[in-house]
């Protein structure tokens, strides 16, 4: 990258107007593309702003801000009354990444604006204000490490490489000739093999009727590991990257004793609940079912409304996530349900081969009789093709049997 630093630059930057957004839907968007009459460009301070940007967006405490406010999802329709001018992290992103700053100094006015209308609009000691705070000192902290005095211009290098293009050519290929004495070839035909004689074994007699047993089994524990299961994953799905913009609220039950609205709330009486601590209590597999999983999780919703009953963020949040746990909730019954009919489809169905089992291993001797029988009988020529499968109707049958098996084993014996 070349480094340019014009003199004539300072002295000749365009002003910057930022106009009033009316909001649309309850949202405000910032322009992020540069106008026509004020071009942005690149520099290397607003390029060290960028890695800035991408820590502190990492920051637990920058869920707040990250996308422009709605005031209709979040129930605070005086907002934009108060804050004339909303900023977002998500615009000041696009707005780095489309040169829209002509200097760094622009870029830390909107960072700014951000802090200042978090502690403008919300009152001390809420959470988003608690929030703002901590998101402010890491920004801070951060930025001191950044050289700011010598902002100079970047300019990409242009692309000097060229494409060479690289001709493949397969070679032609050339016919071949035949030699003068090359002799033509010669076909061999094969004499025709006799067709072997197919021996049509004879057909056993059907298996008597198995008599089920009817087995008694017990899913309950079965039942239990099924609905823990999916009481795990139901809850990991509402503690979600995408959802704790709504969620926030229940993230850390230990600091509503700090910032607690209710002067009648018991904290030691009532029972504490986050996302944390049901994900240890499933982990230690303190619920019997998704009923009483499903209870704790409303117990905790009712101690955050009753524990904040004037804080419209709170409010809002609760209602939102209880919306979509209830959503889920619909979803993830019907999979148990599902989960439950295959589980006993399967143990019924490794049941009825257990028996089978149990039923083929009390007689073992007699169909390795039969087997060997039917072995014996293809060794004899002409008769097996005729042969019943149950010789004792025919007794003529029984004596050629004999005298062909005496000759057959003579036969052995000699050779």
């Amino acid at each position: 990258m070349e480094e340019v630093n014009p003199k004539q630059a300072k002295a000749d930057i365009p002003p910057r107007i930022e106009p009033y957004m009316a909001p649309v839907n309850g949202i405000v968007q910032p322009p992020v593309v540069p106008p026509p009459n004020r071009p942005g460009r690149r520099t290397n301070v607003l390029e060290d702003l960028k890695v800035l940007l991408n820590y502190i967006w990492r920051i637990r405490w920058s869920y707040h801000f990250r996308k422009p406010v709605d005031t209709i999802t979040l129930g605070i329709p005086d907002y934009h009354a108060i804050i004339k001018y909303p900023m977002d992290l998500a615009t000041i992103k696009k707005r780095l990444n489309n040169n829209y700053y002509w200097q760094a100094d622009e870029a830390l006015e909107d960072f700014e604006l951000i802090f200042e209308n978090c502690m403008l609009y919300n009152m001390e000691g809420t959470p988003v204000y608690s929030a703002g705070k901590e998101l402010r000192a890491a920004f801070y902290t951060r930025l001191a490490s950044i050289d700011m005095r010598n902002e100079v211009e970047v300019i990409p290098k242009p692309d000097k490489r060229k494409r060479k293009t690289i001709e493949c050519c397969s070679p032609i290929p050339q016919p071949v000739k035949a030699s003068k004495h090359s002799e033509p070839p010669t076909h061999v035909i094969a004499a025709p093999s006799p067709k072997k004689e197919v021996v049509v074994e004879p057909i056993p007699p059907p298996p008597p009727p198995v008599v089920k047993v009817i087995s008694t089994t017990c899913y309950k524990n079965l039942d239990r590991l099924i609905e823990k299961s999916h009481c795990n994953h139901l809850l990991k799905s509402m503690i979600k990257r995408k959802r704790r913009q709504y969620t926030w609220a229940f993230n850390c039950a230990e600091s509503w004793r700090r910032y607690c609205q209710n002067p009648n709330y018991n904290h030691d009486t009532k029972e504490m609940i986050d996302w944390r601590i049901l994900q240890r209590r499933l982990y230690n597999d303190e619920f019997d079912n998704i009923d009483i999983f499903v209870y704790t999780v409303r117990k905790m919703f009712h101690n955050a409304v009753r524990c904040f009953p004037d804080d419209h963020l709170v409010k809002t949040s609760v209602k939102k996530t209880n919306e979509i746990f209830e959503n889920r909730l619909l979803k993830y019954r019907e999979l148990i349900a599902n989960a439950k009919r295959r589980a006993r489809e399967i143990v019924s169905k490794l049941n009825t081969e257990d028996e089978e089992n149990a039923n083929s291993s009390n007689d073992p001797v007699e169909p390795k009789a039969k087997e060997q029988e039917n072995r014996d009988w293809s060794t004899i020529g002409g008769i097996s093709k005729s042969l019943p499968s149950d010789t004792q109707l025919w007794p003529e049958y029984s004596e050629k049997i004999k005298r062909n098996k005496e000759q057959a084993h003579g036969n052995r014996v000699q050779n």
